[in-house]
């Protein structure tokens, strides 16, 4: 009996701990190097990943998931096929990284949009792995193609209609994440700005939880209200989105993915 106990108690704990692991959305330079089995996966323009990049990371510039320059991602069946060709599958446990943080933010949007669960966002992104000596490399691994079964979760999307219809909603706040010069110059009807810099360090890794809090607090955008958050293209927007739902657990958390760009039409 006692044995059983002691067997049930050991896989408990270890079910604990690999659940923690996966649930663990912000992760650093040093956990980054103990870890093994992860795909690293380099959000940044090929030509900026030929130059230098994380040893064994492969590249998946976010703009080759999006239909344009002025954003708009690709059908999910589109988006699923290239994180399959880069070896990634739904079920994969991923770290995303980039240069500032921008493009990290949209991937892990795109990959929450698919329904993929185990998806991590190094903090602090190249300036940190350097700061520690991680590997740097300018070799391209070899990859193994995955299938990438999408489950989309439309919750995490908000359409044209969709903002239009929180427009005069008192438990909904739409949020600007972009420069206060670009918010002043046109923005959606109601919306308060919150640019996305303010969230940042000068070392590209995220503030603290209580400096984000008072800053979200400040404006309005508390967590008992649903949030629509857009920018241009819907890049800074799925930057935010991850502060506000990973960082701080705010429940309804939603990107207009047209954003500025899709309104303004």
């Amino acid at each position: 009996m006692k044995n059983m106990k002691l067997i049930l108690s050991v896989f408990l704990v270890s079910l604990l701990l690999s659940q923690t692991a996966f649930a663990q959305k912000l992760i650093t330079a040093k956990q980054l190097k103990a870890k093994k089995n992860v795909i690293i996966v380099d959000t940044r323009k090929a030509s900026d990943y030929a130059k230098i990049h994380i040893k064994g990371a492969v590249n998946i510039d976010k703009n080759t998931l999006e239909k344009s320059k002025e954003g708009f991602m690709k059908s999910s069946t589109e988006m699923a096929a290239i994180f399959g060709n880069h070896g990634v599958s739904k079920d994969s446990e991923v770290v995303l990284y980039c240069k500032s943080g921008l493009n990290a933010g949209r991937v892990y949007w795109l990959l929450t949009y698919l329904g993929a669960k185990k998806v991590s966002i190094l903090d602090g992104q190249m300036t940190a792995w350097r700061a520690v000596r991680g590997p740097l490399t300018k070799v391209k691994p070899k990859v193994k193609k995955a299938t990438f079964t999408p489950s989309v979760n439309k919750g995490v999307l908000a359409s044209k209609s969709y903002v239009k219809s929180k427009l005069n909603s008192s438990s909904t706040v739409i949020v600007d994440s972009r420069k206060a010069e670009y918010f002043n110059a046109g923005n959606i009807s109601k919306a308060v700005n919150i640019p996305y810099e303010k969230l940042m360090t000068a070392k590209h890794s995220f503030k603290d939880k209580a400096t984000l809090q008072a800053l979200f607090k400040k404006a309005g955008v508390t967590s008992n209200k649903e949030v629509i958050l857009y920018c241009k293209t819907g890049l800074r927007a799925s930057h935010m989105y991850f502060v506000l739902k990973e960082i701080l657990k705010y429940p309804k958390v939603k990107v207009y993915d047209g954003s500025y760009n899709g309104w303004s039409k």
